[in-house]
């Protein structure tokens, strides 16, 4: 094969400057996927500012990237839903007071990994 029969099977400049201009573009949107707010974070802010109600950060934290503010977060707002609605008896009080304590503690580190400082009492 000559040299100019291989010229001729290369891609066109025109070929190669939108696939160049396509991976640029593609590249920059997983950029920026990747660096938006997490709305787990957003739920540790909304907390640390006082303007969180349960119902609204529930789904926030459920639908977060990061497992333990997920993880922490659901179980947190869901211990604080039975607690106010505990079953009879007082086992049950302890119960879901002990639980409502391990799980607030772990929100506040899971939120002070991620750079939000919260104080729940």
């Amino acid at each position: 094969m000559t040299a100019i029969a291989l010229l001729r099977r290369m891609p066109s400049r025109r070929f190669v400057s939108v696939a160049a201009i396509a991976l640029a573009l593609a590249a920059a949107g997983i950029v920026l996927w990747f660096q938006r707010a997490d709305s787990g974070v957003q739920a540790c802010e909304r907390i640390a500012s006082g303007n969180a109600s349960l119902t609204a950060i529930r789904p926030m934290f459920a639908a977060s990237r990061h497992n333990d503010l997920r993880n922490h977060g659901t179980r947190m707002i869901d211990a604080a839903h039975a607690y106010a609605n505990p079953e009879t008896g007082l086992d049950a009080w302890e119960r879901l007071d002990s639980e409502m304590n391990i799980e607030r503690q772990a929100v506040q580190a899971a939120c002070a990994d991620h750079g939000v400082t919260v104080k729940l009492v």
